[in-house]
């Protein structure tokens, strides 16, 4: 298996020479590294994750590529139980970074909710962590919907992003059996308010902006009916 892994990373590492493949080789190093990680060769997996994400840093310029190959980085590493905490350490701060160095804000507040998953997993069991990257998130929300003197259509854009960020505090507060104390029903009904406030002050929204707040509206209400839902089967139960 070693042999047949290192002529995969002298494949992969051909792959990068040629431009408009860097995408494809940075995949294929990730997904070597979930195969080196379950043969649990622990140095080899780090190799290709710290290969992919050099080819992240130097060779991947297009913003949304940088968004679409960063979830993939953030879902593989997840997966991952092969490490040790200073290895396994080393590899998510380098995560979190590229999250928080995203051009667009709101690509920033989804990347900082995503990288909470990274801190509760099979083996990682870290509650703090998880819920200062859902407070960044928000924090990043609120940028979002104040830029320039928070006009209808970045309070809108706003909005879609905190029904984002609720839909996370849900999943962690599911996870609350597990020991997850990252998020509290005072801090679910917390957000729930900010939403409904925010909803209130968008109501007198004309234009083009219309069609985007109602596809918010319809995203939150299916998270209330969510909410509802699993309300009912714990009064149930």
């Amino acid at each position: 298996l070693k042999k047949s892994l290192h002529f995969v990373h002298k494949a992969i590492t051909a792959l990068t020479e040629i431009a408009e493949r860097h995408e494809k080789a940075l995949k294929l190093y990730l997904e070597a590294a979930q195969l080196a990680a379950v043969a649990n060769l622990e140095s080899i997996a780090y190799e290709f994750f710290e290969r992919a994400f050099t080819l992240y840093e130097e060779s991947i310029t297009d913003t949304k590529k940088q968004v679409t190959l960063l979830f993939i980085i953030i879902g593989t590493l997840h997966k991952v139980n092969v490490f040790d905490a200073e290895s396994r350490e080393s590899l998510v701060h380098k995560t979190t970074g590229y999250s928080a160095r995203l051009l667009k804000k709101p690509d920033q507040c989804v990347g900082a909710y995503t990288c909470a998953h990274l801190f509760w997993t099979d083996t990682v069991k870290d509650s703090a962590s998880v819920a200062s990257c859902l407070k960044k998130s928000v924090k990043i929300a609120n940028a979002v919907r104040d830029t320039f003197g928070g006009n209808a259509s970045h309070r809108i854009e706003a909005l879609g992003l905190y029904v984002g960020i609720l839909n996370k505090y849900l999943y962690f507060y599911d996870k609350s059996p597990e020991g997850c104390t990252a998020v509290t029903v005072d801090t679910l009904q917390a957000l729930v308010d900010m939403i409904n406030s925010e909803l209130v002050s968008v109501t007198e929204t004309r234009g083009d902006a219309v069609n985007a707040l109602r596809e918010v509206e319809q995203s939150y209400a299916n998270t209330l009916a969510h909410i509802r839902q699993q309300k009912h089967k714990q009064e149930d139960g």
